[in-house]
């Protein structure tokens, strides 16, 4: 589900409106609507959003419209590198979290410790990552990751 369709599938449920009488009312179709919310549609113009925060009685519509770039906000100082940086960061997060969900206790609990403790070794070896990412020769980040591998073997042994 995209950022506004989910927005506006949520807004429309409050309200108690069908995805057919929201698009009466604004004088779209159905289809477009149901697209809208998800996601085959990014955004609407901002005469249509302007209709739809009508029609949903939202009170900060100038605020959400900007939010959502349907309107350009002139004050805004973020740039369209910024605003990519934005979505990268919620596509990110919502991957994380689909990721924590199949994780078990003992594996949350040694991520949480990992990332409060080594946060600063963490984005450098990601840094690493992303740099090396093509080549496998000499890659740093491999290199840690067999050393790791060796350490948790032999502390695996001395624990045993």
């Amino acid at each position: 589900m995209d950022l506004f369709g989910g927005w506006l599938k949520q807004k429309r449920k409050e309200k108690k409106l069908s995805g057919r009488k929201l698009a009466e009312k604004i004088g779209m179709s159905p289809s477009y609507v149901a697209q809208l919310e998800i996601g085959h549609i990014k955004l609407p113009s901002e005469e249509v959003g302007r209709r739809f925060m009508e029609v949903l009685e939202v009170e900060n519509s100038e605020e959400i419209l900007t939010r959502f770039g349907i309107k350009e906000n002139e004050d805004s100082s973020k740039n369209s590198s910024e605003i990519d940086e934005d979505i990268e960061r919620q596509k990110t997060f919502k991957a994380i979290l689909r990721d924590l969900d199949y994780m078990e206790l003992d594996q949350l609990e040694a991520l949480f410790i990992v990332m409060n403790k080594y946060r600063d070794i963490l984005v450098n070896i990601a840094k690493l990552e992303k740099v090396n990412q093509y080549s496998n020769k000499n890659n740093p980040v491999n290199a840690l990751r067999e050393y790791t591998e060796f350490l948790t073997e032999k502390y695996k042994k001395e624990d045993e």
